[in-house]
């Protein structure tokens, strides 16, 4: 058999048992191509690019988010945690922001909502509360937050309104993996700490809670004396809690990084049988020829434009509306603010 019509056999019986096999991972199969083919079957990633060519597989997200390890100083990195579904004596129901620095285990703070669960809270509340934080204690290096809203996103497939604001601000951001509380594990110790010293059950409405977390949380790091430190408190162990940090100024916001950070990142999309996908709250329409096709996204950070791909080959370039300043600043990109009417003459 001719060299040529070897390939075009090797590939259709790839093709074949792809079909036969749809469980089956391209390391699996190639097991099988191995043991007929011997030194000319394909190797593994040969026949990943096939059955991406053929539409056997569908890309996948990529996220790239910054690999960032455990702490090494105190405000490099904050882990901020949700204590939710609260009901206080006079009925109220409330939930509250924890703050612990990862470093030093010191309970920076925390913020009450009237609200059942945090993603009942409007953003502008939650951000009110992280300026709060900064203007106590500096700006984060980063912050360790899980996948839930408002600083995450449960699906994965985009970043929230605030943690771009956040990323604006120049503060990392470092997601959870789904379902692993131990990544977060001394915030959520600290919320068991602070529910029990708070004594939530006998606060009688949002203002004694406040008073009460806020008061517990001086008493964490600078009364409470702890073993393991050799009988000190946290404050005294960590002084430059109070010290080293970084400033926390409106005016240092920049989209450019948020620019920066979506341009790490490959978004998958499936194309509506009308030819529209949609990505961070904007339509896009890629005709009628590209629908129920899935298309790979990324952002041009020279255009701010997205560029939508099938299998490397460009499709279409569309400018990214919805990320424009304005938006990002506000926390409405996936719902822009809606453009300013002319003032009548």
């Amino acid at each position: 058999m001719k060299r040529d019509a070897i390939k075009q056999d090797i590939y259709e019986t790839a093709l074949s048992l792809r079909s036969q096999h749809e469980l089956w991972g391209s390391d699996r199969i190639h097991v099988e191509l191995v043991d007929k083919y011997g030194s000319d079957a394909p190797n593994v990633r040969s026949l990943q690019r096939w059955y991406r060519k053929e539409r056997y597989s569908e890309p996948k997200m990529c996220h790239n988010e910054p690999s960032i390890g455990k702490s090494r100083a105190v405000h490099n990195i904050w882990q901020v945690d949700a204590k939710e579904q609260l009901i206080l004596q006079d009925g109220q129901v409330a939930c509250y922001l924890t703050f612990t620095d990862e470093h030093s285990g010191i309970w920076l703070g925390s913020v009450m909502f009237p609200y059942h669960r945090i993603c009942q809270v409007p953003l502008n509340e939650v951000l009110a509360a992280f300026i709060r934080m900064f203007k106590r204690w500096g700006k984060a290096g980063s912050l360790r937050v899980d996948n839930g809203e408002p600083l995450g996103n449960p699906k994965m497939n985009a970043t929230s309104a605030l943690a771009l604001w956040l990323i604006a601000m120049d503060v990392d951001m470092i997601w959870n993996k789904p379902h692993t509380p131990t990544q977060n594990a001394k915030v959520e110790r600290m919320q068991g700490t602070s529910a029990r010293w708070a004594e939530i059950h006998q606060c009688s409405n949002l203002t004694i809670l406040q008073e009460r977390l806020d008061a517990e949380a001086v008493i964490q790091r600078s009364k409470l004396v702890v073993k393991r430190l050799n009988n000190q408190t946290r404050l005294q162990v960590f002084p430059e809690i109070e010290t080293s940090r970084r400033t926390f100024d409106m005016t240092s916001f920049d989209v450019q990084r948020v620019y920066a950070f979506l341009a790490t990142k490959k978004y998958v999309r499936k194309v509506s049988a009308s030819g529209v996908v949609t990505l961070y709250g904007q339509k896009f329409n890629l005709g009628l020829k590209n629908k129920n096709i899935t298309v790979e996204i990324t952002l041009n950070t020279g255009t701010v434009a997205w560029e939508f791909y099938d299998n490397k080959t460009l499709l279409a370039t569309k400018p990214a509306l919805h990320l424009s300043e304005q938006n990002v600043r506000n926390m409405t990109v996936f719902t822009p603010n809606p453009p300013s009417k002319p003032n009548p003459k």
